[in-house]
């Protein structure tokens, strides 16, 4: 973590115009920008996840997209003051892009004390000033390339017992300088959640999360860390949330602070400029420089099919389910294929029909027709495509 010496101001002094600056995801640039606001999330957990809204699932402007390499370290700050004496936070990942109560996240890295900030109250400024503390986490390899939903969620230390939660629309991409796909974890820990489900943190310390995943950090006092085997939370649960079930056992004692690998990985092939390298069952090894942004979605889990990045395609009279305009509907197979409309939207077969339409992310595209995996690559622009013409005429 970067930081700087900022000014402080004492936890006992925090008034009622530091409610108006409270703390905003600046990057990854978040879902619904222009209507977000700094605010947790309702006690009741009403708006639980991303803060719901009129607009809650608005992609940012193309230029302001969040394109992430997995193995890359990556950026996480804020803006605004009201850091309330900093606290604990997560970055969770998910593959559903309009996340709902019933969403499965998973935890990516923690934050155990000084997030957002390591100070005793709040900064100094109002609710456009940057936060000087910059924090950074990195896509883990074994992530699918293709798009995710991000989220930050922040359990303050001093003030009233809140959970604050802002997400974030991304697109994974493998490192072009990755040469070998690494074995899959089995799992990821769940989203912790609190203060908005019946289940309530302590004041006056940085939590410890009961299932913190491998890669934690540790960036406040240790004086104001909880106990190894204290409660994250207490009090029982009435709503969804995963810290009913894990909040009063045992605190995890975990320090590492690189992933550990525990099961096998499936094996994808990079499509490059001059050759695509085989599939085999131990790995693939690209042969060529400069790999075309070519992306398989999917979801990490420990029974996940090998995906190569070509793909097969069908029409849409030959796909199961009744097209219209290019938009399926009705009864499908197989179970997860994906469908992609013209390169521009997508659909998958879930639960035997398929899913709602969604549109491409803004400047990406995907391999028009049916397979069992979503190829995505970057568009084309238009001077790129005049260029193609030039060297075809020359």
């Amino acid at each position: 973590m970067l930081l700087t010496k900022p000014s402080v101001v004492a936890a006992s002094v925090l008034s009622a115009s530091m409610a108006q600056a409270h703390m905003i995801m600046d990057h990854p640039v978040p879902y619904g920008k222009s209507t977000l606001n700094n605010s947790p999330l309702a006690a009741d957990g009403s708006d639980f996840p991303c803060k719901q809204r009129d607009g809650v699932y608005d992609w940012p402007a193309a230029d302001e997209m969040n394109y992430f390499e997995t193995g890359v370290s990556q950026v996480l700050n804020f803006t605004g003051i009201a850091v309330h004496g900093g606290g604990s936070c997560q970055v969770s990942l998910t593959t559903d892009m309009q996340p709902s109560k019933d969403t499965i996240w998973q935890v990516i890295k923690s934050f155990e004390g000084g997030c957002p900030a390591n100070v005793d109250g709040n900064l100094d400024g109002d609710a456009s000033t940057p936060d000087p503390y910059q924090f950074n986490f990195t896509i883990p390899a074994d992530f699918s390339a293709g798009n995710y939903t991000l989220a930050w969620t922040w359990f303050n230390r001093v003030g009233a017992r809140e959970m604050y939660m802002n997400c974030a629309p991304i697109t994974v991409m493998d490192s072009a300088a990755q040469k070998r796909f690494v074995a899959k974890r089995s799992s990821y820990p769940d989203l912790f959640v609190a203060n908005i489900n019946g289940c309530t943190t302590t004041e006056g310390v940085d939590i410890r999360f009961p299932n913190p995943g491998d890669v934690i950090e540790y960036d406040g006092e240790a004086s104001r860390l909880a106990a190894t085997d204290a409660a994250a939370c207490t009090g029982v649960s009435t709503a969804w949330g995963s810290s009913a079930a894990t909040a009063a056992a045992s605190v995890s004692s975990t320090t590492t602070t690189a992933a550990k690998i525990t099961a096998t990985a499936p094996v994808v092939a990079v499509e490059t400029s001059a050759t695509t390298s085989s599939v085999d069952n131990s790995a693939a090894i690209t042969t060529a420089a400069a790999p075309v942004a070519t992306m398989t979605a999917g979801r990490p889990n420990g029974h996940q099919q090998n995906a190569v990045a070509t793909t097969s395609t069908a029409t849409a009279s030959s796909a199961t389910g009744t097209a219209l305009s290019g938009v399926l509907s009705g009864a499908c197979s197989p179970e997860g294929s994906w469908w992609c409309n013209a390169g521009t939207s997508f659909q998958r077969c879930a639960n035997g029909v398929w899913t709602p339409s969604q549109d491409m992310a803004p400047g990406t595209v995907c391999t028009a027709g049916q397979s069992s995996d979503l190829t995505i690559s970057l568009a084309k622009s238009r001077r790129d495509e005049q260029r193609m013409r030039r060297r075809q005429v020359a």
